[in-house]
C-alpha cells in the first residue's frame, strides 16, 4: 500500500479536515485506526442508484435487487436510499449512464484524494454528474461542503465532462430526525476561494505527514481489511449458491 493510496475518498477527506493541523492529523488517525468496521455499507444502494433514477425497471425489481444484494444487515437503509433516488427520478425523461472514471486530485506528487461520481444522466441534452451521499449521519461543515464541490469539479467534471453540471443527492438527517433529502448543485454550496482551497490542501498534506510519523500498525489495519473483505465475499458466494443471484450484476 502506498502513502497516496491511504487518503480517503473526497467526501470523507473533507469531513475529516479540522481547523488546525494537529486536530486534522488526529482525525485522520482515528479514521484509519477504526478497529470495528461498520457491519454493512450503502454499496448496494449506490450501485443501483442509476437504475432507480432512470426507472427503466419497475420498482419491484429495484427492491428485489436491494434485498438480494444486501448482506446480513443494512437492507432497510439501502432500500430507503434507493426509494429516495427513485423519487427524484419520478416523472423525469432522462438517460442514465455509468459515471466516467475521473481522476484523483493531486494534493502533491505523492498524495492524492480519490473522487468519483455514481452515475451521470442526460436531460434535454445536458449531462449531469451525480454523487449519492446516503449516510444519515453525514455532517460535514459548510466549509467542508464547499471543499467537496471543488474536489468533485476537479476529479469528475473533466475531459469530455468539463463544465458539466454536478449534483449531490444528499440524504443526511438532522440529529434525531428523519432524512431531509435534497439535491445540491455546485451553486448551492458555500463558495471557496482558490487561496482558501490551496491553504487547506497544504494543511491537509502537513497533517497527513504528521499522522504518518505516528506509530500506527498499518500492516494490522491492512490485514484486518483483507480478512473482512474475504468474509463478505464468502457470504455473497453463499447467497449465490442458494440461487439468489442479483440480475443487476455483482456489487
Amino acid at each position: 500500500m502506498t502513502r497516496a493510496s491511504r487518503l480517503p475518498a473526497a467526501h470523507d477527506s473533507v469531513r475529516l479536515i479540522r481547523s488546525t493541523r494537529h486536530e486534522t492529523a488526529q482525525a485522520f488517525r482515528a479514521f484509519f485506526e477504526l478497529s470495528k468496521p461498520p457491519p454493512w455499507s450503502y454499496a448496494v444502494a449506490r450501485r443501483l442508484a442509476g437504475a432507480a433514477f432512470e426507472q427503466t425497471a419497475p420498482w419491484s425489481a429495484i427492491k428485489h435487487a436491494v434485498e438480494v444484494g444486501c448482506r446480513s444487515r443494512g437492507e432497510a437503509s439501502n432500500l430507503e436510499v434507493a426509494q429516495l433516488v427513485w423519487n427524484h427520478g419520478e416523472g423525469r425523461r432522462v438517460q442514465v449512464y455509468d459515471a466516467p472514471k475521473g481522476r484523483p486530485y493531486n494534493v502533491r506528487r505523492d498524495l492524492h484524494i480519490p473522487g468519483r461520481a455514481n452515475f451521470y444522466y442526460v436531460e434535454q441534452r445536458r449531462p449531469t454528474l451525480v454523487f449519492v451521499q446516503p449516510r444519515r449521519g453525514y455532517n460535514p461543515s459548510d466549509f467542508a461542503l464547499g471543499l467537496l464541490g471543488v474536489l468533485l469539479r476537479e476529479t469528475v467534471a473533466i475531459d469530455d465532462f468539463e463544465g458539466a453540471a454536478i449534483e449531490i443527492f444528499d440524504y443526511s438527517a438532522p440529529a434525531g430526525k428523519t432524512r431531509a433529502p435534497r439535491i445540491l448543485g455546485l451553486s448551492d454550496l458555500p463558495q471557496i476561494s482558490d487561496q482558501q482551497f490551496r491553504d487547506t490542501m497544504q494543511m491537509l498534506a502537513d497533517a497527513f505527514d504528521d499522522m504518518m510519523a505516528m506509530e500506527i500498525d498499518w500492516e494490522g489495519i491492512a490485514r484486518g481489511r483483507k480478512e473482512r473483505e474475504a468474509a463478505w465475499k464468502r457470504k455473497q458466494a453463499d447467497r449465490r449458491n442458494r440461487g439468489q443471484d442479483d440480475f443487476f450484476g455483482p456489487e
